[in-house]
């Protein structure tokens, strides 16, 4: 199988580049975790991750 997939937006979470790329048909997807200009950026959130995670296998990414 060829993995296919976009370049989804994280707005409102990290998961929701994981359900766009879903309802998109997508078995694979790009994404920046955060502002892709900058070296500066915030630790990403643990219950965040735990989400982005839960969110991957439900939707088997």
């Amino acid at each position: 199988m060829h993995t296919i997939g976009p370049h989804t937006s994280i707005a409102g979470g990290l998961q929701n580049a994981l359900i766009s790329a879903h309802e998109l048909g997508a078995n694979a997807l790009g994404m920046f975790t955060k502002n892709q200009r900058q070296w500066k950026a915030k630790p990403l959130d643990p219950e965040e991750i735990a989400l982005f995670v839960k969110t991957c296998e439900s939707l088997d990414f």
